[in-house]
């Protein structure tokens, strides 16, 4: 077990587990973001309206939380590796066979599977961290983690509108296929075998009811879990519908659209190196609240200040900046409550995430539908102030989940399966 900070950044082994969990983190959050940039493409392809073709995200974002809820206990009890590679496999067939088409109900059931892929490699990925790191060290690695979830539209979307500019859509799917296909064969050869945490329990239900119990169980999981599902609301809506908010209110297309995503996602990965800084000083609640002010506070600022585009951007800058030290503390705020089933935990955030994912593109959809831009970002900025409301829960539960962060993470070891 790597248990000095440093060692995260300074073992080769540790260097070589971190990056191919951050190879997979980035492929998920780059499959769940993939379609947002071509969406009015991929629309008039396959015959349909765009606010039709968001359904693809919300097909996905649906199947997502179904699958989260059953594979996440799989991963506790078989282990990261065979979650990871099935996942991203799952991923790789999905986008090779939309390469292949554009009917939009044969593209719907491709999405779906790439749903299941999500669910399968994001709960695997960030409890694998817990399972070669503890302490502090796994609060910097989560923070780590959240570089290629913003990496993901620094460079995946980018690639995503380049090749569609310079060929079509199909070609970038099958170009995604590719690197899932590679990254599934990287798992096996790069992550050691661990022994899990306890011995799973003989019948497959009761250990269902044990890993979710841990999680569930806890006064203090509520607040965490309405915060996590109105925050992932509030970004990912605002990701959904980026791409048509700047063709059509800020006027960037083709190359200038690209460059708009690749600076916010730099600003998310900036905003995920400040989150690895504030892990190693300060506990995960006093990181979350100001992240969730800024999600209140800027979606309507951003969709209200399109008249001096240099401002809107730069608001839009600030809440990708914002959101990565949010994630990041609510992440290690779950793991802390149940240190024996960290992949049950993040299935449950993913589920809360998911969910969140699928009403801030439906909300978002509708609220644009209706009157436009503004009412989206006015949509997405009350959103954020339900989730600021319940960091804000009372502080005895707040007392508690401190109580529990505290506590040490019990450390797998090294061994032959997972």
């Amino acid at each position: 077990m790597e248990t000095t900070q440093t060692s995260i950044f300074r073992s080769a082994r540790s260097l070589r587990i971190m990056t191919v969990l951050a190879v997979a983190a980035f492929a998920a959050a780059w499959n769940f973001t993939f379609l947002s940039p071509v969406l009015k493409e991929v629309a008039a392809d396959a015959g349909v309206s765009k606010a039709a073709a968001g359904q693809l995200v919300l097909v996905s974002a649906v199947v997502a939380v179904v699958f989260l809820v059953i594979l996440g206990p799989l991963s506790d009890r078989y282990g990261r590796r065979p979650s990871l590679m099935l996942g991203l496999g799952a991923m790789a067939a999905a986008a090779f066979g939309s390469a292949a088409t554009s009917s939009f109900p044969v593209l719907l059931g491709l999405r779906a599977i790439s749903g299941v892929g999500d669910a399968l490699v994001l709960p695997s990925a960030y409890a694998a961290v817990s399972d070669y790191f503890e302490g502090k060290d796994r609060e910097v690695a989560l923070n780590v983690l959240l570089v290629p979830l913003g990496a993901a539209v620094v460079a995946g979307l980018p690639v995503v509108v380049l090749v569609s500019e310079v060929t079509n859509w199909h070609v970038a799917f099958l170009v995604f296929g590719l690197f899932n296909a590679g990254a599934m064969a990287a798992v096996p050869a790069a992550l050691p075998g661990v022994t899990l945490k306890r011995v799973a329990h003989p019948h497959l239900l009761a250990h269902y009811r044990e890993s979710y119990g841990e999680v569930l169980g806890k006064p203090a999981v509520i607040p965490i879990l309405v915060a996590a599902i109105l925050g992932a609301a509030t970004w990912n809506g605002m990701v959904v519908y980026a791409g048509s908010f700047f063709e059509d209110e800020l006027g960037a297309e083709g190359t200038a659209k690209a460059l708009l995503f690749a600076a916010l996602g730099a600003s998310y990965v900036s905003g995920g190196g400040i989150g690895v800084v504030l892990a190693r000083r300060l506990p995960p609640w006093p990181i979350a609240v100001p992240s969730g002010i800024a999600a209140m506070a800027l979606p309507v600022l951003v969709v209200s200040t399109t008249a001096v585009v240099p401002i809107a951007v730069l608001l839009a800058l600030i809440f990708a900046a914002s959101r990565a030290p949010g994630v990041g503390a609510l992440n290690n705020m779950i793991l802390d409550l149940a240190p024996h089933s960290q992949a049950t935990a993040i299935s449950v955030h993913g589920v809360v995430f998911m969910t969140g994912a699928a009403v801030g593109a439906g909300a978002g959809g509708a609220a644009i539908a209706i009157q436009g831009y503004v009412a989206m970002g006015a949509v997405f900025s009350l959103l954020a102030a339900g989730a600021l409301f319940a960091l804000l829960a009372p502080a005895s539960m707040r007392a508690r989940s401190g109580a529990m962060s505290e506590a040490p993470v019990e450390g797998a070891r090294l061994g032959p399966s997972g």
